[in-house]
């Protein structure tokens, strides 16, 4: 049943993304695309949609010198909003990299479960820190990567669109 229902939903043009949910140690829900750390205790999984973006519907073949033009800027503005739109996707990763290294910052301090004292006094520090060390600079990293595959995709499809408004002007130029 569920699988079927994933099924049509991909079908309809919509990714499916597994989404892990746990409760942290200070009692806040933590969500994420990554597994949660090793000692987080018992967590969830989720499949969400995430809608993609139906392509533009293309215009009726042009006729004519006016009809090029008017294309031409048709694709300008096709163009400009892919920019946009990269731009804001280039955006949401960079909070992301910064909300994972503020976490990241934030989770240096050994939490109150992952310090154990010894018999001749002092403390040790028990694995479950260093996995979630581990974890948090995981994230930091996958946050990184995201921003650095954002970005070259914007850079390439700013190429393909510049190259193609190049090409639609050459063509309705005059001569």
């Amino acid at each position: 049943m569920i699988a079927a229902a994933l099924s049509c939903s991909v079908q309809a043009g919509a990714a499916v993304t597994r989404v892990f949910e746990w409760r942290q140690p200070d009692g806040t829900v933590a969500l994420s695309s990554l597994a949660p750390p090793a000692g987080a205790g018992r967590y969830r999984t989720r499949e969400v949609e995430v809608p993609s973006v139906p392509p533009a519907p293309s215009a009726p073949p042009a006729v004519g010198r006016q009809a090029g033009q008017a294309g031409c800027a048709d694709a300008a503005l096709a163009a400009a909003a892919a920019a946009a739109s990269d731009d804001r996707h280039i955006a949401a990763a960079r909070e992301d990299l910064a909300r994972a290294r503020r976490e990241r910052d934030a989770g240096t301090e050994p939490l109150p479960d992952e310090r154990r004292g010894m018999a001749g006094g002092g403390s040790r520090l028990l694995p479950e820190y260093f996995a979630r060390q581990e974890w948090l600079d995981r994230s930091v990293a996958q946050a990184e990567a995201d921003v650095e595959v954002a970005t070259r995709a914007a850079l390439q499809r700013r190429a393909a669109e510049a190259e193609r408004v190049a090409a639609c002007e050459r063509a309705s130029a005059p001569g």
